[in-house]
Formats: structure tokens, sequence, C-alpha cells
């Protein structure tokens, strides 16, 4: 069994001084340890951690030797699960991995292609969100032709959206495929084909569009308020420049 859970928006690998006795691969954003044969976690620093065969119980207490790197834990987890056979002829299909043998690059390939699957489906829930928010800012504009959220607010959520699609894509590393993937032809195709049957590159396109919708609506919305900022205060300098003009025609007639 494959076990994918996105933990937090980031885990500090460099500052891990744990399990070092069972660490089989160290790089500034990815570790991968081993309990045995064919029982691997692969640690990546975008804060997803994916295990190989290891059981829940020692799954959890690796977990809760990592709460102490974590940046902005996920809560709750995005988990996924793969279903995992030795020993047969490679092949991929939905939610089933069949491999004729485990290698380390073959470890290192398929967990990062697992990994960024559960980042989608995580970014997925964070821009579906922000489309919520939207909405709470549209259905009113729909129903009464008024703003009825500050400016301010506006602007506050236009900036949450656009941090979270910029650090999204660099702190997920989804342009820093790892080297392993093409460590000989046989990683490089089974890892091809995951990706393929997981959907990973249409999933961040359609993740990308729901971002363009939310920014460019918001972006849209806040030009409205300024406009309506800037026709307000259009109408008070009329109003002040009315005022002065009748205040002065009475004054020239009282005056003769």
């Amino acid at each position: 069994m494959i076990f994918v859970r996105s933990l937090a928006l980031r885990i500090y690998t460099d500052r891990i001084s744990n399990h070092k006795k069972s660490l089989v691969l160290k790089r500034d954003d990815l570790l991968v340890y081993t309990f045995g044969q064919a029982s691997f976690a692969a640690v990546f620093s975008f804060g997803v951690v994916v295990f190989w065969n290891v059981p829940l119980i020692k799954q959890q207490a690796f977990v809760a030797d990592l709460k102490e790197v974590m940046k902005s834990p996920v809560l709750p987890e995005v988990t996924a699960s793969f279903l995992l056979d030795i020993g047969k002829q490679d092949n991929v299909s939905y939610g089933h991995l069949e491999l004729q043998e485990i290698t380390l690059p073959v470890i290192v390939a398929l967990s990062f292609a697992f990994a960024q699957a559960v980042v989608l489906q995580r970014m997925d829930g964070t821009v579906d969100q922000q489309l919520y928010e939207l909405n709470r800012i549209l259905r009113p504009i729909e129903k009464t032709g008024r703003i009825q959220f500050r400016r301010k607010h506006i602007l506050k959520t236009l900036g949450q959206v656009l941090r979270d699609r910029t650090h999204s894509f660099y702190e997920y590393g989804f342009q820093q495929t790892p080297p392993e993937v093409w460590a000989d032809a046989r990683t490089e195709k089974i890892y091809v084909d995951v990706v393929t049957e997981l959907e990973i590159k249409a999933r961040m396109r359609i993740v990308n569009e729901k971002w363009d919708t939310v920014s460019d609506t918001m972006q849209f919305v806040l030009g409205l308020t300024s406009e309506r900022k800037g026709i307000r205060l259009e109408m008070v300098l009329l109003l002040v420049a009315i005022t002065a003009d009748l205040v002065l025609t009475f004054w020239q007639v009282v005056s003769k």
C-alpha cells in the first residue's frame, strides 16, 4: 500500500535529525527513509510524506517526529492511497500500481508524482474556497446592484488569492522534477505512466484556470469600487462648486 499525506505548507527537511540510521537519501528538498524490505518514507520539503508499505502505527510515530519542523500544518490532512503489488510486470492503472521490483529511483520518481497529485487536490480545495468567497461578494451585486463589501476587504481577498497562487507553484516544486526520474528507461516510463494516469498536467491547468477566474473577477470588482469612489469624489466636488456658486450669487445679490 502507498499512502500519501499532505501535512503542512512546508517541512524543513534540513532540520530533521531523527531516524538517521534509516536514511537512504538526503537532499535539501527530499529525504528518503527505509523501514525494512520494500518499506519506505519519502519526505518532501513542500509538506508531503509518501509512505510505501509502512504500517499506520509507524506512520503516526514518524509524523509526530516531524511536527517540530513543519510550517503551517494542514488541518485536516489531505491524503490519498494506492494499492501496490510487487513482483508482477510493471503496470499502472487508476489507484493500483504493479511493479516488477522497487529501486530507489523508482521510489523517488513515483513518490514525487503521488505527492504532486495530493498537493493539487489540496490546491483545488483552496481555490474552490476562494471561489466561494468571490460568490459572497458577487451575489449582493446581482441582487441589489451595489457592492456591500468595503474596498479594503476586497483588496485583502485579492491579495490572498494572488499569494496562494504565487506560493503554490513556487513552494510545491512543480518545476523541479527529481533527477531520479531520468535514471533509466524503466523508471522514466513508469513515472510518465503514473503522471498520465493521475492527470497531473490537466489538473494543473484546471487549477490555474480557476485562479484566473477568481483573480480576474476580483480585480474587476476592485476596479468598480475605485470607480465608485472616483464618482463619489466628483459628486462631492460638484456639490461644493454649486454651493460656492450659490453663496457667491447670494452675496452679490445682498451686497447690491
